[in-house]
C-alpha cells in the first residue's frame, strides 16, 4: 500500500507540473489592472560604482573611484480609471538618501525631502550640515507632483503639472526644443506590455525618441529602440510572476546644455556618452504590476562642466572635464505592499 500511495503521489506531481508547464506555453494577454483609489509603492535602491577620471581643470590628472548608493521611494495613486483601462495616475516622491563612501572611508551624506523641495548636506561626519532649497523649478515639480494619463499597457500618453520641468527639459535640449514632448520623456517604472498576446521566448520592442542626441531630418530627435522579452515564469513570495527582461543601448551620442541650466547652474557638454541598460521586472499575475525589479546600467563618455554650483550661502565657480570609465548602475525596485 506504501508503494501504491508513494506511486500515485508521485503521479500527481508529475502531472500538476505537467500541467503548469503547458500553462506557461499558453500565449496570455498582458494588461495593468487599475483600481480606482489604488496606492502602488515602490522603495528604489541603486548603487553607483565606476572611476571618474579629471583631464582638465581642477584636480586634472586625478583619478576618482565612485562607490554611491541611493534610496527613495516612489507613490502612484490612481485617481480614475477610463472605460479604455488607462488610468490618470499620480506620482509623488518620498526622501531621497545618497551616500557616498570616499577614498578615505569617510561617507559623504546628502538628503533630499523632496516633498518638502529641501537639500541637506552632512558632508562627511562631524562636519558642519549645510541645508537649502532646491531650485525652484525641481522643487515645485517634486513637492507638487505628476499626474499622467497611462494606458493598460504602460505607455504614458499625456503629463500633467510638469510644464516647469518641460521648459527646463526643452532649454536642455537645445535645437530639438521645439520638438520636445515631456510624455516621451518619462517612462513608467514598469515596462511597456506587448499589443498581442505572448508566451515565453516571445519578444517585442518600443521606440522612443532621445531627446539630447544628435537630430534626424527635419530636427526630429534620433530614435532609441527597447528591446522587451517574455523571459518565463516565476514565485516571489508564494506570488506567480511573469518575468519581462528589457535592455536598450545607445553608443558616441553628444549634446550639451546651451545655457546654465536653473538645476545647477551649469553648463555642460557631453561627449561620446555611451549607455547599456538591462533590467529584468517580475510582474504580479494577479495584476500585473511589478512585484520586483533589478538591473543594471552602464555608461561611459566624457562631461564638461562650467559655471557656479551653490552649496547654502556659498557659490563656487567650477570649470571642470571629467571622463567616466564605465561607470555602473546597480538598481533594484521593490513593491510595498
Amino acid at each position: 500500500m506504501r508503494v501504491s500511495a508513494v506511486a500515485v503521489l508521485v503521479a500527481v506531481v508529475l502531472a500538476t507540473g505537467a500541467a503548469a508547464l503547458a500553462q506557461d506555453e499558453q500565449p496570455i494577454l498582458l494588461r495593468y489592472k487599475w483600481l480606482p483609489e489604488q496606492r502602488l509603492t515602490w522603495e528604489l535602491a541603486s548603487r553607483v560604482n565606476g572611476r571618474i577620471s579629471i583631464v582638465e581643470g581642477e584636480g586634472a590628472g586625478t583619478t576618482l573611484d565612485a562607490n554611491t548608493i541611493v534610496n527613495m521611494s516612489i507613490f502612484c495613486d490612481v485617481l480614475g480609471v477610463e472605460q479604455d483601462g488607462s488610468a490618470r495616475v499620480k506620482m509623488s516622491f518620498g526622501a531621497m538618501s545618497v551616500v557616498t563612501t570616499l577614498p578615505t572611508g569617510q561617507t559623504f551624506n546628502v538628503l533630499v525631502d523632496l516633498a518638502a523641495g529641501k537639500l541637506r548636506i552632512q558632508g562627511v561626519e562631524g562636519a558642519q550640515p549645510l541645508e537649502q532649497d532646491l531650485p525652484p523649478p525641481l522643487g515645485r515639480f517634486f513637492s507638487q507632483g505628476l499626474t499622467v494619463l497611462i494606458t493598460d499597457r504602460g505607455k504614458v500618453t499625456s503629463v500633467e503639472g510638469g510644464e516647469e520641468l518641460q521648459a527646463l527639459f526643452a532649454k536642455m535640449a537645445g535645437p530639438q526644443a521645439s520638438v520636445f514632448n515631456l510624455a516621451d520623456a518619462i517612462s513608467w517604472i514598469e515596462p511597456l506590455l506587448p499589443e498581442q498576446p505572448v508566451k515565453t521566448g516571445d519578444t517585442w520592442s518600443e521606440t522612443r525618441p532621445f531627446i539630447f542626441g544628435a537630430t534626424g531630418p527635419g530636427g526630429a530627435p534620433n530614435p532609441f529602440v527597447i528591446n522587451y522579452a517574455h523571459a518565463g515564469y516565476t514565485n516571489i513570495e508564494g506570488v506567480r510572476c511573469v518575468k519581462i527582461n528589457s535592455n536598450m543601448s545607445l553608443s558616441g551620442v553628444d549634446f550639451a546644455t546651451p545655457e546654465p541650466d536653473a538645476a545647477q547652474g551649469l553648463k555642460q557638454e557631453f561627449k561620446e556618452v555611451s549607455i547599456q541598460v538591462n533590467l529584468s521586472s517580475n510582474l504580479s499575475c494577479e495584476d500585473t504590476h511589478v512585484l520586483s525589479l533589478d538591473g543594471q546600467i552602464t555608461q561611459t563618455g566624457t562631461v564638461h562642466q562650467e559655471g557656479t554650483v551653490t552649496f547654502g550661502d556659498r557659490q563656487m565657480p567650477l570649470n571642470q572635464t571629467y571622463h567616466m570609465d564605465r561607470m555602473q548602475v546597480s538598481l533594484q525596485a521593490s513593491r510595498v505592499p
